[in-house]
């Protein structure tokens, strides 16, 4: 029975490799989309918060277009920022909902699920 096992596992191995077995994801390559700087006012507040936003976008047309309807994109980014209050701003899972909140109304805008992170390069209250 020993004499078959390594064989056996050999197969298998093969196998496994010819099938695309390999347990390490294939890297997604991702072209960054720079959204800009923002100020908004806080709601219902005199605070401002001043952010900057970029995405990373998994389709080299999308971002094509995101550039060219960036009037867009920033309005939708506005709108979202300008309804924080200031008890929503001092959660400490903030930049985290409100990533998810973009990258979600951004995806569902322009019809896609490309937009794969939001990040803030900035993200200041005062």
């Amino acid at each position: 029975m020993k004499k078959y096992l390594l064989p056996l596992l050999l197969c298998g191995i093969a196998l496994l490799s010819a099938c695309g077995g390999s347990s390490a994801p294939t890297p997604v390559k991702t072209v960054p989309f720079v959204a800009g700087e923002f100020t908004t006012n806080i709601k219902e507040s005199k605070k401002v918060l001043v952010s900057a936003v970029t995405m990373d976008v998994a389709d080299e047309t999308l971002a094509a277009t995101l550039e060219e309807k960036r009037y867009i994109v920033q309005d939708l980014i506005i709108g979202i920022l300008r309804d924080q209050s200031e008890d929503d701003l001092k959660n400490p899972g903030v930049k985290d909902t409100l990533r998810q909140s973009l990258k979600d109304t951004i995806n569902e805008t322009f019809e896609t699920t490309a937009i794969s992170d939001v990040y803030f390069t900035k993200f200041v209250t005062s």
